[in-house]
């Protein structure tokens, strides 16, 4: 018995060694080595000690050059990283690295898959602000109402840190515009607690219900003024 646990402690341990060499190698940006680990057979699919994967960290980190050589040796693109559940294709979204969505989307990435707490990649990009992303996600399935695990949703997030453009985009796709999260609230009373004044008369406009009430009882109108913008709170009387 305490052979065999040995045994399969070994094997833990040379295979966080190895995983972990690879992160060394992305580190260091050194591609050449990085390759010839892949040849000889090491798996850039396990996970070091925090529970990353090779090709998350590199999408993450915006290196297309070791994103491509990871894919070429097998990388699995929708492998999720522990606890979160996090995939390579959400960390690029998330950091705006256009390029290394397009290639995870041309190798297989599902674009609807979502981390621990329902965030998608298309919520990532749209809370981050990156509209060509959130266009190119689009264009590849990704569902447009899409909600977390708190109701939200990817209009509601670009709402709430006022970024126009995407609100704008997401409205001439279809996205609904008094979707509800868990709470009651919308796209509109996101807005308006921010103070995205903008945003405020965007939604209005397209026929944002200023009626709605939250499940604590307040409207844009009230929480408008709850946060100090008169000036919003006045678009909503």
């Amino acid at each position: 018995m305490k052979k065999l646990l040995l045994t399969l402690l070994l094997t833990f341990f040379i295979k966080v060694i190895y995983s972990q060499s690879l992160f060394n190698l992305l580190a260091d940006k050194d591609y050449p080595k990085l390759e010839k680990k892949l040849i000889d057979g090491t798996d850039p699919n396990r996970l070091n000690k925090d529970g990353i994967n090779t090709l998350f960290q590199a999408s993450y980190d915006g290196d297309t050059t070791a994103v491509k050589i990871l894919l070429k040796y097998s990388a699995d693109v929708n492998i999720e990283s522990k606890p979160n559940k996090l995939t390579a294709l959400m960390a690029a979204s998330q950091n705006g690295h256009m390029k290394i969505v397009d290639l995870l989307i041309k190798a297989g990435a599902n674009v609807n898959l979502k981390d621990i707490h329902g965030w998608s990649a298309l919520r990532t990009a749209a809370r981050n602000g990156h509209y060509d992303i959130i266009r190119l996600l689009l264009e590849n399935k990704a569902i447009i109402d899409d909600k977390a695990t708190d109701g939200a949703t990817p209009m509601m997030m670009a709402a709430y840190k006022g970024h126009q453009e995407i609100v704008e985009y997401l409205l001439s796709k279809g996205a609904n515009i008094n979707s509800l999260a868990k709470d009651k609230e919308s796209a509109l009373t996101y807005a308006a607690q921010a103070g995205r004044k903008n945003i405020v008369e965007l939604l209005l406009k397209n026929g944002a219900d200023k009626s709605q009430v939250t499940d604590e009882g307040k409207t844009a109108h009230s929480l408008a003024l709850e946060k100090g913008f008169p000036d919003i709170a006045r678009l909503l009387q």
